[in-house]
């Protein structure tokens, strides 16, 4: 069926088919897909740009202050780790600090058998609290494998506290 199109106040005269209904336009009524490049179609047709078919975008070049602690993890800083629930009648816990042999500790330090420095660190660790006052053995004890455990290691008794992922 012939169709006739209008081409008055056109610079150009060419016929163009859309490519999804097949309809004739005039040449300039046809545009690209923006998802399909090289697929021109009537204004009906075109589909808006999917922003998945874009390139992703580029991140942001953001620079935390101090995004790292400027000591190492086991340094006191600057207080205590507060502990809500209070745990035989602690209200504040030492910083865990790797245990070591032949050392005092006080009621409320805490230790982790691990050397935290060390590039081997099994995660999670485990936290160990100091709940009766000592000296520590020159071997270390052997420690509990589950929270809620005890470990006598000279003078000290540790208490398993819970198992600790470092950040």
């Amino acid at each position: 069926m012939p169709i006739f199109l209008d081409t008055r106040g056109r610079a150009k005269v060419a016929i163009g088919i859309c490519a999804r209904c097949s309809i004739k336009f005039p040449y300039d009524e046809l545009f690209p897909d923006p998802n399909y490049p090289g697929l021109y179609v009537c204004e009906d047709d075109r589909d808006q740009l999917d922003p998945y078919r874009l390139p992703a975008r580029e991140t942001e070049d953001i620079t935390l202050d101090h995004a790292r602690p400027d000591v190492k993890i086991d340094s006191p800083g600057a207080s205590p780790n507060l502990v809500a629930d209070p745990l035989f009648d602690l209200t504040e816990i030492g910083y865990r600090t790797t245990w070591q042999p032949n050392t005092p500790y006080t009621r409320g330090a805490s230790v982790t058998p691990q050397n935290i420095d060390s590039e081997a660190v099994e995660l999670p660790q485990q936290w160990m609290v100091c709940t009766t006052a000592g000296t520590s053995g020159v071997s270390p004890p052997a420690w509990p494998e589950k929270p809620g455990q005890y470990a006598t290691d000279g003078g000290v008794t540790w208490f398993f506290y819970y198992g600790v992922y470092l950040v």
